[in-house]
């Protein structure tokens, strides 16, 4: 099977690599050239994500086509998914692609959330404030990632400098014991697994930390409501939804319609990663069930990060050492990961504060 992949970052490499285990091609559409998937796909569009002729091409050439990126139009997906075979559809996107209309895919289905409310203007911050109180954390609704449109407001002095020439979500800001994801897979033949749920450590607003050791006690809760989402919304293919647990309680936070950062820990910690289940779900085959066969810790490398590549590989601590092949290394830019195996924490902790932190 030729399998096409829109967008061709870090998420599209591995997702490559694992087609090829399965015995399948790819063929990647990127507007970058030399973006990381074009080191390992077997074949190659170099377009933007509007060139609706390129997306035509790569849905007739394709036995099946998936995302890896979450800011295309929608209503491109749309049209490439009426025409050609796109199984996952544009819907998981579309509810993605705004924090607000995400927000209310969760309360519509009685599944819990922080408070939020929509901000366009000071007088609707000013309410927000008065019906959520403070702190809280605004956010634009469309485009931000890694902690980017997103401010912390702890007194009415943090609104100050808030320019409104964008839509607003003021949401809650909960005092919350750890923070999870939850990767939930659905096939074309409607088998639909979880992965073990990662707790997860954030810096900056970017993630740092995943930890991926244990069922913990939440987790069956967290799967179950994951899979809910997905049979409620009529989904296929892979979601990603992050939450946050606080005593018993869960509240969905946000979701991804494609693989995720935090589980990259997959790849090397079960006995399936989440690029190989997301190949099999789009083509329509069993998904065994999915579990830990190690315990995994997983730190992302950011550009800073990579002047201690030599010495991190040098330290003999258990682990695997992932570069994206990115062209250009920038500060806070995910240039890879280190995934260690079977380790103790407080020896990852150790490592990641000598060569990491």
């Amino acid at each position: 099977m030729l399998i096409g992949i829109i967008g061709g970052g870090q998420l599209a490499w591995m997702l490559v690599d694992a087609c090829h285990k399965l015995g399948h091609n790819t063929i990647v559409l990127d507007p970058n050239r030399r973006c990381s998937a074009s080191n390992n796909t077997d074949m190659f569009i170099c377009a933007s994500y509007d060139d609706l002729e390129a997306l035509d091409y790569l849905g007739k050439i394709s036995d099946v086509v998936t995302y890896e990126f979450e800011n295309i139009k929608s209503e491109n997906l749309h049209r490439l998914a009426l025409n050609y075979n796109m199984p996952q559809k544009e819907k998981p996107l579309y509810l993605s692609q705004n924090r607000i209309r995400e927000k209310d895919s969760f309360v519509k289905i009685g599944i819990p959330t922080p408070k939020y409310k929509a901000v366009y203007n000071a007088k609707d911050l000013q309410e927000a404030i008065a019906e959520i109180g403070l702190p809280a954390i605004l956010k634009t609704t469309t485009g931000g990632y890694d902690g980017k449109g997103q401010f912390v407001i702890k007194t009415f002095e943090d609104t100050k400098d808030i320019s409104f020439d964008k839509e607003y979500i003021y949401e809650e800001m909960i005092d919350f014991d750890y923070e999870m994801s939850v990767i939930a897979v659905r096939s074309l033949n409607n088998d639909l697994i979880t992965f073990p749920v990662s707790k997860n450590i954030h810096k900056n607003g970017i993630l740092h930390l995943s930890l991926a050791d244990k069922d913990y006690d939440i987790s069956g809760k967290a799967k179950n409501l994951a899979k809910r989402y997905i049979l409620e919304n009529d989904l296929y293919g892979i979601l990603t939804i992050e939450m946050f647990a606080k005593n018993d309680e869960i509240y969905f936070n946000e979701i991804a319609p494609r693989p995720h950062n935090s589980g990259h820990y997959t790849i090397d910690g079960c006995n399936m990663s989440q690029y190989e289940a997301l190949c099999k779900a789009i083509l329509g085959q069993p998904l065994e069930d999915v579990y830990l066969t190690h315990k995994t810790y997983m730190v992302n490398l950011l550009g800073q990060h990579l002047k201690n590549l030599d010495l991190m590989k040098q330290d003999k601590l258990p682990k695997k050492i992932y570069l994206y092949l990115k062209e250009e290394v920038k500060y806070n830019r995910k240039m890879g990961h280190i995934t260690f195996i079977d380790c103790p924490l407080d020896d990852v902790l150790e490592f990641i504060k000598k060569y990491i932190d």
